[in-house]
């Protein structure tokens, strides 16, 4: 009875929670696919874990008015997951305050261990075809910094999951929607390395004001 299971069953209210200093995840939403519309995560803090909010093969989330600064490795990840929106949010990578800490204290930090990728936000290329997904991932209004000089080998605001597609019945329609992104501090806006790695070769990019353009010429798209 889909009425009892959890894993439809609409969260009600999840608002202005704190999750830091975990060793894994802040906030882990696994197999979720709400049939009451979106749900709405408000106003989430996550610091200092080793991932900040993952979400796998789940729908018809958001996350409005997120913070997430100095997780160690990915701060949002969404893995097959669709119909998710982050809106309103600020993602740091490794903020001016830690790395004067972790200079003053020796603690453990971004790549310390490992040659590993800090990430703002990484999204899957491609949608598992089941019946429950509807394509598409919306960002808008985020501020990201503090991907610039990490210390780890790759660093940047968006990158895309590098693994293959794989199984039976995936298709390459991950469509995700950029609005209103702000970049500070000289912080790479898109790692298109990890593309490449994915072999993902076709992809079109939308400048609607040129502000991406690094040259500047200020091209409608490239």
């Amino acid at each position: 009875n889909n009425r009892y299971t959890l894993q439809r069953t609409p969260i009600t209210l999840f608002k202005d929670n704190v999750a830091h200093s975990n060793g894994v995840v802040s906030l882990r939403i696994r197999d979720y696919f709400p049939t009451d519309g979106e749900q709405v995560i408000q106003g989430f803090k996550s610091y200092r874990n080793a991932y900040g909010v993952w979400m796998y093969y789940s729908a018809n989330i958001a996350l409005e008015g997120l913070y997430a600064g100095d997780n160690y490795e990915k701060n949002v990840d969404i893995n097959r997951a669709d119909n998710i929106r982050v809106q309103d949010a600020t993602i740091v990578g490794y903020s001016d305050f830690y790395r004067k800490q972790v200079a003053s204290q020796d603690l453990w930090h971004h790549c310390h261990d490992r040659d590993g990728a800090l990430v703002g936000i990484e999204v899957n290329y491609f949608q598992e075809s089941f019946a429950q997904f509807t394509p598409g991932t919306w960002i808008e209004n985020v501020r990201f910094s503090g991907f610039a000089d990490t210390g780890c080998s790759k660093s940047a605001a968006m990158a895309v999951d590098e693994r293959e597609k794989r199984g039976i019945g995936n298709t390459w329609n991950k469509f995700t929607q950029l609005k209103s992104i702000t970049v500070e501090d000289n912080s790479p806006l898109f790692d298109g390395q990890s593309a490449l790695t994915a072999l993902v070769n076709d992809v079109v990019m939308n400048d609607l004001d040129g502000s991406l353009d690094p040259a500047p010429v200020n091209a409608s798209s490239f």
